[in-house]
C-alpha cells in the first residue's frame, strides 16, 4: 500500500474506493504504455498505434482524419494497395458489410441514400405526375419534361416550390441555339397563413420556355432546390 490510497499486488496497480488513480498529476511529463503502443504527451495528444474501439458515443468539438506514418517506417502508401490509399472512414453494420466509406480523394461511397427533400419523377407517367398539355403537375423535386414543339413555354406544378427556391433546367436535346430558362414561379400556397375559406391547397409552379418557338420538342431536365 502507497500512501494509504494506492495498492500494488499482482492483480495490478488500484486505487481505493474513495480516491482516485492518477497517473503523471504534475503535468510535468507524458505517458507511454506497451512500449510506444499508447502515447499521451504532455499537450494531451494520443497516439495509438493499434485499432481503437469505442463501446459508447464518440464526440468531439471537430474531427479530421488524415493518412499519417505507420509504425516501423511504413507509410499507407506502402501498404494500401494499388491506389496507394484505402479508406479515411468506413462504417460497417454488425454483419461486416459496409455502409459508408470516405477514401482518401474525397469521394464517399453510401449504400443508400434517404431524404424528404429530393424527390426524382420517373419518365413515365405516374398517379402522382402527370403530363396534360403544357402543364405537369407533380410532387416531385426533380424529373424530366418535355416543351412541345411550337410552345414558347409549360408550367410544372410542385408543392416544393418555395419563396426561397432555386430552380435548375438543363436541356437534354437541341434548342436549336434557344435560351432555355425558368421564366416565373410562384410559391406554394400555405394554409396556415390565410383564411380556410381562401385556402386553395394550390401547389406552387414554375413556367421554363423559351422566347421563340422550333419546330420539334426540346427534353430538359429539371432540379428544385430548397
Amino acid at each position: 500500500m502507497v500512501d494509504g490510497t494506492v495498492v500494488i499486488d499482482s492483480t495490478g496497480i488500484n486505487a481505493l474506493p474513495s480516491s482516485v488513480l492518477r497517473l503523471q498529476s504534475s503535468g510535468f511529463g507524458g505517458v507511454d504504455i506497451l512500449a510506444g503502443k499508447v502515447v499521451i504527451d504532455i499537450d494531451g495528444n494520443v497516439q495509438i498505434v493499434g485499432n481503437l474501439a469505442v463501446g459508447g458515443d464518440l464526440s468531439a468539438s471537430s474531427l479530421t482524419l488524415k493518412r499519417s506514418n505507420l509504425p516501423g517506417g511504413s507509410t499507407s502508401e506502402e501498404t494500401d494497395g494499388e491506389s496507394g490509399f484505402g479508406n479515411l472512414l468506413t462504417v460497417n453494420n454488425p454483419l461486416g458489410e459496409t455502409l459508408a466509406s470516405i477514401d482518401a480523394s474525397g469521394s464517399a461511397y453510401f449504400a443508400q441514400v434517404a431524404t424528404q427533400k429530393v424527390i426524382v419523377a420517373t419518365a413515365e407517367a405516374t398517379p402522382s405526375a402527370e403530363l396534360t398539355g403544357p402543364t405537369i403537375t407533380t410532387n416531385a423535386t426533380a424529373g424530366e419534361a418535355t416543351l412541345p414543339a411550337y410552345e414558347t413555354e409549360i408550367i410544372i406544378k410542385s408543392p416544393y416550390v418555395t419563396e426561397n427556391t432555386l430552380i435548375y433546367v438543363t436541356p437534354i436535346s437541341s434548342t436549336e441555339n434557344k435560351v432555355l430558362y425558368v421564366k416565373a414561379k410562384q410559391a406554394s400556397q400555405q394554409c396556415s397563413n390565410i383564411a380556410i375559406e381562401q385556402c386553395s391547397n394550390e401547389p406552387g409552379w414554375f413556367t421554363v420556355g423559351v422566347d421563340t418557338t422550333i419546330n420539334q420538342d426540346i427534353k430538359f431536365n429539371w432540379w428544385i432546390i430548397n
